[in-house]
């Protein structure tokens, strides 16, 4: 070893890598180091957004070229917490001799970093400041510390700052770290330290380097290495290590998929040639490069139909290119839509991509799709290029645990966008993530008021990083959008001007778009003048309640309504659409149509065909229905519509399908939903010629009512247990008395005021309402419980994750929505466990571990069910076959048994007071033992 008290030369015995190297195998602690030092400066050079690059060096108030010179220093430094007896003595076939031993006390390397860089910054010149944690004396030791997804709190800085106060002491450790410092300071030609440090920039700046780190901890880059390490710890040697490493990490860099995707410059047209601009479009094409100087906020409200996805895009890339943004996040409320959107982008960037890269799919389903997730296991595969031959495949590597984000295009649910401002393990590396890119979020009138507090808060943060953004909707609140508007501005320090209220510009535009710009606080709006629309004939028809045969609360009776609604279709033909509001009902319904349809048939007619659509059918099955309905119902132009046939559903029809009905038929709902759904009816009449039957002369919707009338409506159970009382009370009341509503003129006032509720009483409000408005008071609180704060009030790292929820599984992006994926299991005579009532099909992976398509296979075949008290997933998870109890996918799913009988029927499975069971034609029935 060489003399600890030469500072021109670092002992290469310390390791900083070992696993996966083969028995008696180091990578050296300062080859590793600067390996991250490497890695991180040419991810500033070639990867990191120019936006994001300005708001760093902004936030340590430097230029952009000195910024990048720090990150790769700071990340040269990282690990400097593993030169303790420790960590070193971890793996005991080290060499340590040399070296005093370990005290005896346990500290994870990375605290290590943060405590001993807290003492050796302020010396190397980095202000700490007693009375001011956002110093780079605090904050770049704790950025440093929270290199593994968790900040920590920072040692108190009151008093002098010594060795033993930050817990080391002047040993032969010690002057290895102090060398090591030294070495890296003169090999990286370390930068004057930043005069200021805001937690923002300092939350990016680890992003960056925890990428680093990651590209250089793998094993297919370290163990080539393993035969060119450096002779000896001298500057020369080291420097050529470091050189060597520059020219490595490009390909690192490229293989993990890290290249930002560009686009063809163009306008609207040229974007989507196949298009013929609408008002909307062709008002924002002519705008909007015009008021797109920096960041800022775009919000488009408009009926559905009207190409929204095709004109947040367009947005998209005119913002981002104004601010250097060139990355784009498409937020979706489901998965449903998330996929359907992940084709149109995929296709829109096949003819857009000047430079290609990976498109990610987000959400916790997207491993099973073959064409996005390669059948190779990412947790196993740490680089690669994706699929061979599709340039816009993700990268094997971005398949990783929470790295999808880092991808330069992604598409996913809204959920994996909250996640970021959830108090949560690398929250940092999906805010990076979103900082590079212009976030969508598409449906955003589907966020709940807890949904929408995160948002909010999300909102302040990318308007802090100057992130554009753009919101689309068909029927937000005014209200609703005032606040997100705002939360955006007051984000980016440039809260609205004076007399300029969101909220009040909002409800004159629909429909319309407003731009609001984060550097002036200036908001631009436009109203458009779309084609004439034919109105939207609106009727109420009540239907009766019949109390259910165990005895259960009452329950409606749809059968008379929809056949007097119905009766014209059967008669001359025709398409109509019948939305339930819960699986359930939708299952019954269908089986009283299909009474009805077979009575049609028996009496010498042809009956309408029909089909059922909802959530609780097997994934294969739903995949097929929905194709299916896709295939009949869609903009197919090459497929004749059926002659006469329903479709009955739930709500999943609202946002996952682009479908045309002549008719709709809704159960009571709110009524921004019942608008959403009667978009709908006749929604491709400009875009196909479509036969319409006789009785189809306007588009209509056709709401049923409970008993009661409008001012006392006795509303089923299971329709307050999915909706807001007050909310469903005052759209019967909006409706009454009306036979059509202006399509679109009338949209935006009717969603205004349904939460108006001071028109609907002579007095005080109703108990519903006041439910009501305390709910959404207590899950905004509860949101703000579980979200980082605001960058106003963040001075420290750590309030992005320390943990104060005691449960984890209340870290979660929507409230009350715990659900299970349920496995129906058909077991035979002979006991044997297959996946179909034929028993033809064997449960696989019983034996060994489960691969990829083994997985697929299975889940397939899973069912979601909404959790709740009847499950024990403890129980769940022993019940279930042990190699799947290992598996990832399938540890957590819940198995339904269900027996043959001496007929050869199945019996239902049954969990504490539920029972299940799979029809074939109606899905996943549940109902509760009484």
């Amino acid at each position: 070893m060489q003399d600890q008290g030469d500072p021109g030369e670092v002992d290469l015995q310390p390791w900083g890598k070992s696993r996966g190297l083969g028995e008696g195998n180091f990578y050296p602690l300062v080859c590793h180091l600067l390996d991250a030092g490497a890695a991180a400066r040419r991810l500033w050079d070639t990867y990191v957004p120019a936006g994001v690059k300005a708001l760093i060096a902004d936030g340590f108030g430097v230029t952009v070229e000195r910024a990048g010179a720090l990150v790769a220093l700071w990340a040269a430094l990282h690990d400097i917490g593993k030169l303790i007896p420790e960590f070193q003595a971890v793996d005991r076939t080290a060499d340590l001799s040399a070296y005093p031993p370990s005290r005896g006390h346990r500290i994870e390397h990375e605290q290590a970093s943060q405590d001993w860089l807290q003492w050796a910054l302020p010396r190397c010149g980095y202000e700490l400041d007693a009375d001011d944690r956002e110093t780079p004396g605090f904050l770049i030791p704790q950025l440093l510390g929270g290199h593994h997804g968790i900040f920590r709190r920072g040692a108190a800085v009151r008093g002098p700052i010594t060795l033993a106060s930050r817990g080391f002491r002047d040993d032969a450790w010690e002057q290895q770290r102090k060398a090591t410092l030294a070495m890296v300071q003169r090999i990286l030609d370390a930068p004057e330290p930043p005069p200021r440090a805001t937690v923002p920039a300092a939350a990016l700046a680890c992003a960056i380097i925890v990428l680093a780190d990651w590209l250089v901890s793998q094993e297919t880059h370290l163990v080539p290495r393993l035969d060119d390490l450096p002779a000896s710890g001298t500057e020369t040697e080291l420097r050529q290590h470091f050189r060597k490493s520059l020219r490595i990490s490009d390909t690192l860099i490229e293989n993990a998929g890290l290249i930002q995707q560009r686009l063809k410059p163009g306008s609207f047209a040229e974007s989507f040639p196949h298009i013929n601009p609408n008002g909307l479009q062709q008002s924002l094409a002519d705008r909007l490069p015009g008021l797109a100087h920096g960041p800022g906020l775009l919000l488009v409200t408009a009926p559905p139909g009207l190409g929204k996805t095709e004109t947040g895009l367009y947005a998209a890339k005119v913002m981002g290119e104004a601010t250097g943004h060139p990355g784009v996040y498409t937020a979706l409320p489901t998965t449903a839509t998330a996929d359907q959107i992940y084709k149109r982008i995929y296709d829109y960037l096949d003819g857009q991509a000047e430079v290609a890269s990976s498109l990610m799919l987000l959400h916790g389903m997207a491993w099973l799709n073959p064409k996005y997730w390669p059948e190779t296991e990412p947790a196993q595969v740490l680089t690669g290029d994706g699929h061979q031959g599709d340039p816009f495949a993700a990268a094997d590597w971005l398949l990783g645990r929470w790295r999808g984000m880092c991808g330069s295009w992604a598409v996913g649910t809204i959920d994996q966008a909250l996640m970021a401002v959830l108090k949560s393990r690398y929250n940092a590396l999906r805010l990076f993530g979103l900082a590079g890119k212009t976030v969508i979020i598409d449906e955003v009138h589907a966020c709940d008021p807890y949904m929408q507090g995160l948002l909010l808060r999300l909102l302040r943060w990318l308007g802090t990083f100057g992130t554009p953004v753009v919101l689309l909707s068909a029927t937000l609140t005014g209200r609703a959008a005032g606040k997100l508007v705002s939360a955006y501005l007051e984000g980016a320090h440039s809260p609205p001007r004076k007399n300029d209220s969101a909220e009040r510009i909002v409800a004159s535009l629909y429909p319309g778009w407003l731009y609001a710009d984060a550097g002036t606080g200036e908001i631009t709006t436009a109203a458009v003048t779309l084609p004439p629309t034919p109105n939207l004939r609106i009727s109420v028809r009540e239907i009766s309640a019949v109390t259910a045969p165990n005895g259960g609360t009452p329950a409606a009776d749809r059968g008379p309504a929809l056949r007097a609604e119905l009766a014209p279709l059967a008669e001359s033909g025709g398409c109509a659409l019948v939305i339930c509001t819960t699986v359930t009902e939708a299952q019954d319904t269908f089986c009283q149509l299909r009474e009805w349809f077979t009575e049609l048939a028996a009496s010498g007619g042809t009956p309408p065909d029909l089909e059922l659509l909802h959530a609780r059918f097997p994934a294969w099955q739903r995949e097929q229905i929905s194709n299916r309905v896709m295939t009949r119902y869609g903009k197919n132009e090459d497929r004749e519509r059926p002659r006469a046939a329903v479709l009955v559903a739930t709500s999943i029809v609202e946002q996952s399908l682009d479908l045309d009905f002549d008719l709709i038929i809704s159960d009571l709902a709110p009524i921004a939903l019942l608008l959403q759904r009667a978009g709908r009816c006749w929604r491709h009449e400009r875009l196909r010629k479509i036969t319409r039957p006789p009785w189809s002369a306007e588009p209509r919707l056709t709401v049923l009512v409970p008993p009661g009338g409008p001012k006392s409506p006795q509303l089923f159970g299971s329709w307050k247990a999915i909706y807001d009382a007050s909310l469903l009370a005052n759209t019967y009341q909006l409706l009454t008395d009306r036979s059509v509503i202006r399509i679109p003129g009338e949209v935006q006032q009717l969603i205004d005021d349904v939460y108006d509720d001071a028109l609907f009483t002579d007095g005080d409000l109703s108990q519903a309402a006041l439910e009501r408005i305390g709910e959404e008071i207590a899950l905004t609180q509860l949101s703000g419980n579980i979200a980082i704060p605001a960058p106003a009030d963040t001075d420290d790292l750590a309030l992005l994750t320390d943990l104060v929820v005691p449960d984890p599984e209340m870290l979660a992006t929507r409230f009350d929505a715990d659900s299970v994926r349920a496995l129906p299991v058909f077991v035979g005579p002979d006991g044997e466990e297959c996946l179909d009532r034929e028993c033809e099909i064997p449960l696989p992976g019983m034996q060994g571990t489960p691969d990829l398509t083994v997985c697929r296979k299975i889940i397939q075949h899973t069912v979601p069910v909404r959790g709740g008290l009847w499950l024990n997933k403890k129980e769940a998870r022993a019940a279930l076959p042990r190699p799947w109890q290992r598996n990832v996918h399938l540890r957590d799913l819940v198995l339904l048994r269900q027996h043959s009988d001496a007929n050869g029927s199945f019996a239902p499975a049954v969990i504490e007071d539920r029972e299940f069971y799979l029809d074939e034609i109606l899905g996943l029935r549940t109902s509760r033992i009484r």
